[in-house]
């Protein structure tokens, strides 16, 4: 492929703050000044600033999960008129659905169809084996490659893995006028509290239940703890009622919701660890951050997060949807500072040998060169 002839168009489900969406916006980093042109096509999000910010354009589509025939005319014209309108070269998906109509329209137009598999899945076998058919698919971890072989029968030949990374923040303790937040973490610091951050879409998958539930375990035996929950999602009502009932033991603001922020990497150098606490998993890029900022993490013990988290070495596993594994998992490291400093260099360690930026540019450029 020759990439300065190239009209590239991301079609994500959303562009909303979340690790699929920001590896698009990566995606866009690497490969603006090294294409002819770039557009990203999705049903909207807060990361479309972003993209404005780049002279990116971005078009709004229907949400591609909402499988009526109605929108999937609509969109199905809305793509159509994309592609032709910016002459595209190449269409690069990031979501199932939105593999399933580059797809299609590729029997008019003859572009090259890239997939990334972000996530692992046990459904819809036959939309999935259609809509990935003929495309030159990256998975994001070793993990999901063994998901499209085994249950989905994708030939391994067919199947190339680029490790998702993020880059090194440059951080300060500031971002984007929201000082309050820091200020807050400043002096709760100062008076001894531990700092626990999860940062997820507040949605099942991420057992921000049994995080949660795991509170009034791990205060008992770290009274000045607080949880910062970061994200946003259907859940969140629920949530946070549930945290009034597990939090109120001590004060009803101990465990906090932040909502969505696009300052994760400055929230994260406030915390003392970061937990996640998924159910499943593809190749999350929490981990990868929290290691690039130099913590350590509580992880649930699942495919994909074992891929990137060994435990005792630069985090700690635990059993997924236990939320008295999760207290005990935390409060070993909130107890043992030498432990914690230990695991927090072995992660940074594992951050800059095996998940640096460079390398994923490097991976990626080569895979698109290829083609």
């Amino acid at each position: 492929m020759q990439l300065g002839q190239q009209n590239i168009l991301f079609f994500a489900r959303t562009m909303e703050v979340g690790g699929t969406e920001q590896i698009v916006l990566q995606l866009c980093r690497i490969f603006q000044d090294k294409v002819n042109k770039i557009v990203v096509c999705s049903c909207g999000g807060s990361y479309t600033a972003r993209l404005e910010k780049m002279h990116i354009r971005h078009y709004t589509l229907p949400d591609i999960t909402k499988r009526t025939p109605r929108m999937i005319y609509k969109t199905y014209i809305a793509l159509k008129k994309i592609i032709e309108e910016e002459e595209i070269t190449v269409v690069h998906t990031h979501h199932r659905m939105a593999a399933f109509y580059a797809r299609i329209l590729q029997r008019r137009y003859h572009y090259i169809h890239i997939v990334t598999v972000h996530n692992i899945f046990e459904n819809r076998r036959f939309l999935t084996r259609m809509a990935y058919k003929g495309a030159n698919i990256i998975a994001c971890g070793n993990a999901v490659k063994d998901n499209l072989k085994q249950f989905f029968g994708v030939p391994e030949n067919a199947i190339h893995v680029i490790c998702n990374s993020v880059e090194e923040n440059k951080m300060t303790d500031e971002s984007d006028g929201k000082t309050v937040d820091y200020e807050k973490m400043r002096k709760w610091k100062e008076k001894g509290y531990f700092l626990v951050g999860n940062i997820a879409r507040l949605e099942k998958q991420k057992g921000i239940e049994y995080f949660i539930r795991s509170f009034p375990i791990a205060g008992k035996r770290c009274n000045k703890l607080k949880y910062i929950i970061i994200g946003d999602g259907s859940e969140r009502e629920a949530l946070e009622s549930l945290a009034m009932q597990m939090g109120g033991t001590a004060s009803e603001n101990d465990i906090i919701f932040l909502g969505r922020r696009d300052d994760v990497g400055n929230l994260m150098v406030c915390m003392d660890l970061i937990v996640l606490s998924s159910l499943w998993e593809g190749y999350p890029l929490v981990p990868i951050e929290a290691f690039a900022a130099g913590k350590t993490i509580v992880a649930s013990d699942i495919e994909g997060i074992k891929e990137i988290v060994t435990d005792q070495r630069n985090g700690i596993l635990v059993q997924p949807a236990d939320a008295a594994a999760l207290a005990e998992g935390i409060t070993s490291l909130l107890t043992d500072q030498d432990k914690r400093k230990r695991l927090e260099e072995n992660a940074y360690h594992t951050y800059c040998e095996e998940y640096s930026y460079a390398a994923f540019v490097r991976q990626t450029l080569d895979y698109y060169c290829g083609l």
